[in-house]
């Protein structure tokens, strides 16, 4: 090794005696060599900064860094032995990978993190980075407490993670705040996870002699025949399942009001192109009227008035019910509960029809739950975006090792959960239905990526073998499942997403509840039996307890 040292050291004086030299007789070399002399130290000065501005999405800080953090948990979350929320295969690969030690200050149940947050950031205790709601960008930024991540973003981001957040950009841009990226978008599993369909009893409706639905008239008659039929012996049997609250019900009352081109509880634009609530336009009394005449024929349970919705389902298991106007998911739960007792009682999915001749839009929330930001006095605010790319690069393009050592293990273990910082991709859902519905329909997993196969391996076991677990993942992610029926949705454009896209403006979040109470109660009471001039009632009281100062700071904030 000292010989080796010597060596070099005599390489460099030879280097540097030659550039004196060089130097030393200059004056006697032609213009044309001076030129080209300039030319090599300008090429290499410019290689050299061209190399300064392109940083590696990747590149491993050395020494490390520590990025402070807080998180919330769930008791559900299960680490395997020795692990823990600090002390985990994602911890552990960032700080062996990225050079990136994540401290975490504190963590707290899910339900009380919000809370927590608020009071940390109240009193100045601010980590590095940390996951919170749209209202809180908005707040922080306000009074300059965020870092502006614009620059870091253009520069750190992966063209992975680049790609996911172009995929859905009106939700990577509203984490900007006066035309700075202040957080980072988690951006959601997409929209095709979001609308109702209407899910009926196969079963029923092949006893009874009916076809799948075309229009909403066929979806009332089938409900009336599946009440005065009662096929499965209940003497108590309805048509349509809707629990009493309809806030926590809203694929219910939402498919219904889709039905007559009304979009409940969302913010939309009108004919004129003003942003405008949704729950007080002409089509809702409509929907409310539909929904009366359906509780008076005894379509809807007697009982809806105090059904919640471990009640309804409870009928739905027991077989009193055979429509629902619910979720993607609901094969999942309550429909798998009752397979298992019967595996001919099924319900399948439908796209749901028209009251008209107009195609029927299907509404959707806002997708983005969450946002990630930085504190204005992060050192390395770039760090936060190679977590990101890092996460992106695991869960989306890492090789087939990954899935059991980063996504999920042969124990079942939800192991990304343990990441620092997720984003998601926002076409997942509707990618993962393509490629398993192709796959399910020639019984060939050969083409699958490995994060897939698992899905794969539940839903087929309801094609080979009717297996009741498998009942959940078919008809969700089969041609003939809920995604089956919404990819022609998102296809076609007929999905009307709420135009809040963030955070409540200041009347709302002042107003909220006060008019969700209103329009709750309205609702309920005109499902029951009021006149439906209550409707008009309604929608005068709602303008005068804030409505309409509402509707004009949704318009001054979110229609640009």
């Amino acid at each position: 090794m000292y010989k080796s040292r010597l060596v070099k050291l005599a390489s460099m004086l030879i280097a540097l005696s030659m550039l004196f030299s060089l130097a030393a007789c200059g004056s006697n070399n032609t213009t044309a060599e001076s030129d080209s002399s300039k030319a090599a130290v300008s090429n290499s000065t410019q290689s050299t900064a061209t190399a300064e501005k392109a940083p590696d999405p990747f590149g491993k800080y050395e020494p490390g860094i520590t990025l402070t953090a807080v998180r919330s948990t769930l008791s559900a979350m299960k680490f395997p032995e020795g692990d823990d929320v600090s002390n985990n295969v994602w911890t552990r690969e960032i700080e062996s990978v990225l050079g990136i030690k994540v401290n975490y200050t504190w963590t707290a149940d899910a339900t009380q993190y919000g809370n927590k947050l608020n009071v940390s950031i109240a009193s100045g205790d601010i980590p590095d980075f940390f996951e919170c709601s749209s209202q809180t960008v908005v707040n922080m930024a306000k009074y300059g407490q965020l870092a502006d991540l614009s620059q870091v973003y253009e520069k750190y981001a992966s063209s992975d993670l680049k790609a996911t957040m172009d995929a859905f950009p009106e939700g990577f841009n509203s984490a900007k705040q006066d035309g700075k990226l202040v957080a980072l978008s988690q951006q959601g599993f997409g929209i095709i996870s979001m609308p109702a369909v209407v899910w009926i009893r196969d079963d029923w409706m092949k006893k009874t002699g009916l076809s799948a639905p075309k229009t909403f008239d066929d979806v009332t008659k089938m409900a009336e025949t599946f009440a005065a039929q009662k096929i499965d012996g209940q003497k108590d049997t309805y048509g349509v399942a809707i629990t009493k609250d309809l806030y926590g019900d809203l694929e219910a009352i939402n498919g219904i009001a889709n039905a007559h081109h009304a979009y409940p509880f969302i913010w939309v634009k009108d004919a004129s192109g003003q942003i405008a609530y949704g729950s007080i336009q002409p089509e809702m009394k409509n929907a409310l009227k539909t929904m009366q005449d359906w509780y008076k024929k005894g379509l809807i349970s007697t009982d809806f008035g105090v059904k919640d919705t471990n009640k309804v389902n409870e009928d739905i298991i027991s077989g009193k019910v055979g429509i629902e106007f619910g979720a993607c998911w609901n094969s999942y739960w309550p429909f798998t509960d009752l397979v298992k007792k019967n595996t001919n009682a099924l319900f399948k999915p439908y796209a749901i029809p028209s009251t008209d001749d107009k195609p029927t839009m299907v509404q959707a929330g806002w997708p983005v739950a969450n946002y990630y930001a930085v504190s204005k006095n992060c050192k390395n605010p770039e760090a936060v975006i190679k977590l990101a790319n890092y996460f992106n690069k695991k869960i989306y393009h890492g090789v087939s090792e990954d899935y059991s050592k980063f996504i999920m293990n042969p124990a079942g273990d939800e192991l990304y959960k343990f990441a620092p910082l997720m984003t998601f991709d926002p076409t997942a859902d509707y990618n993962k239905h393509v490629k398993i519905a192709a796959a399910l329909k020639a019984k060939d997993s050969s083409q699958l990526p490995v994060d897939l196969k698992s899905a794969y391996d539940t839903a087929i076991g309801w094609v080979d073998k009717k297996d009741a677990n498998s009942y959940g993942a078919y008809y969700q992610l089969s041609e003939e499942g809920s995604y089956g029926v919404l990819k022609n949705f998102v296809d076609e454009k007929r999905v009307v997403i709420t135009e809040l896209q963030g955070s409540d403006t200041a009347t709302l979040a002042s107003k909220r509840a006060t008019l969700e109470k209103l329009e709750k109660d309205t609702f309920t009471k005109i499902i029951l039996g009021e006149s439906i001039d209550e409707f008009d009632k309604f929608v005068d009281n709602w303008k005068k307890l804030g409505g309409d100062e509402i509707t004009k700071e949704m318009n001054a904030t979110y229609n640009k």
